[in-house]
């Protein structure tokens, strides 16, 4: 078995940023678990009206964790990614 130790290689860290109004978008793309919680954490609602496009299951189940899943919509990664 081999030994194992957890290393940290970044850490994210949310800087405040002033709300944006959200009412022209019709949509946001989070693009990893990381991003979904600092979005989700900024906007205490979210407007019904906005998909929260992500490009995989991670992001996905992070979001539906904070009771947004049915607002998810997975895409592709770009190609050369």
């Amino acid at each position: 078995m081999p030994n194992v130790e957890p290393l940290a290689v970044y850490r994210t860290v949310t800087r405040p940023q002033p709300p944006v109004d959200l009412a022209g978008y019709s949509g946001v793309m989070l693009t990893s678990p990381s991003t979904a919680r600092a979005f989700l954490d900024m906007y205490a609602e979210v407007p019904g009206h906005l998909t929260l496009y992500v490009f995989g299951k991670h992001t996905a189940r992070e979001i539906a964790a904070r009771g947004y899943g049915d607002r998810v919509q997975t895409v592709q990664m770009p190609q050369g990614r």
